[in-house]
């Protein structure tokens, strides 16, 4: 007897003007007049737990990638995704306004020290009554093969072989 497929849903959200389509903040629309209030977050959290999705994960961003001609304005410029709010603060609101609603969000462990990571999920996992660690990333920040990590308006880090930090 076959078990039957069961398909999870988990929004891709970032806490800035774009998530998916770099433009969408164009759109008329696109609300962006309270993208820095908290009740932006609890009523995307509910419509999430409404529309029966498992979680919502922000894929998180320290800095800007280097992506054209060595610039970053053709990314500003057209609204490339951005993070302009730690998700660690906002998933908190989410979890105060949901019962079921899974919450992930990328951290960057270049940045942060394990202590300080295990010690955010596990405090976000307790507020949320278990619906937190699950669903976290950790990376390093996006890189060109040329400049290594460029993040937080800081110069690159000297790169070694192949694009990596020469401290990996």
């Amino acid at each position: 007897m076959s078990v039957p497929r069961k398909m999870h849903l988990v929004a891709y959200l970032k806490t800035g003007p774009t998530a998916s389509y770099a433009s969408a903040w164009r759109h008329p629309s696109a609300p962006l007049h309270d993208i820095w209030d908290a009740e932006r977050y609890e009523h995307l959290a509910r419509l999430l737990e409404h529309a029966r999705f498992d979680a919502g994960f922000f894929a998180d961003g320290l800095g800007l990638p280097d992506l054209y001609k060595g610039s970053f304005a053709d990314y500003v410029g057209r609204g490339g995704q951005l993070s302009l709010i730690d998700p660690m603060t906002v998933l908190p609101l989410m979890a105060r306004v949901t019962r079921h609603l899974g919450l992930g969000n990328t951290i960057s462990t270049t940045f942060n020290q394990p202590y300080q990571i295990a010690r955010s999920l596990g405090s976000l996992d307790l507020l949320s009554r278990g619906r937190a660690i699950a669903a976290w990333m950790a990376c390093r920040p996006r890189t060109t093969a040329t400049t290594g990590p460029t993040t937080c308006w800081r110069p690159a880090m000297p790169c070694g072989t192949a694009g990596r930090p020469t401290r990996w």
